[in-house]
């Protein structure tokens, strides 16, 4: 089939939403091409620049030859996309992922809800870690009332 759009190329099946509706035709490469760029979904980051009123990511500017070693991903194109290429983005853009999230969110922990049992072994860490810091400080008293804490957190679990 040829183009439906040039009609000078053979086309290939393709479907797009336009306006809300669903559209099907045959296109070629390059018509494809313009289609796709005419009817991308926007660009997140620029949805919250536009939000807050501000450039967001100017300060990243100097960072934005940085690559991953393991797939190539820009930082760059982090910051025009939102997405990483691999799980090893994470660790080369981590320190400048941080600064995103804290610029978008505010906070780079999560301070919502926790899936069941989560909260739990969180409390129970921090409770063994104060527990050996009054050990090691002799407070005996202190780390006996937190002992029974921990007990009765264990007993809630079971």
């Amino acid at each position: 089939m040829t183009c439906q759009n040039c009609r000078r190329h053979e086309g290939a099946p393709m479907s797009f939403y336009r306006d809300g509706k669903l559209m099907q035709g045959y296109f070629c490469p390059v018509c494809r091409d313009k289609i796709m760029t005419a009817y991308a979904p926007p660009n997140p980051f620029a949805v919250i620049n536009e939000l807050f009123g501000v450039e967001v990511f100017k300060a990243q500017q100097s960072r934005k030859d940085l690559i991953c070693e393991a797939c190539g991903t820009l930082y760059s194109e982090f910051l025009n996309t939102g997405f990483v290429g691999c799980p090893e983005c994470y660790n080369e853009f981590s320190p400048y992922i941080s600064e995103v999230v804290a610029r978008i969110q505010r906070k780079t922990v999560h301070v919502g809800k926790s899936p069941r049992g989560e909260e739990s072994s969180a409390q129970y860490e921090e409770l063994r870690l104060k527990i050996e810091h009054a050990v090691a400080e002799q407070n005996y008293e202190e780390a006996a009332r937190l002992k029974r804490l921990l007990d009765e957190l264990k007993e809630g679990k079971k």
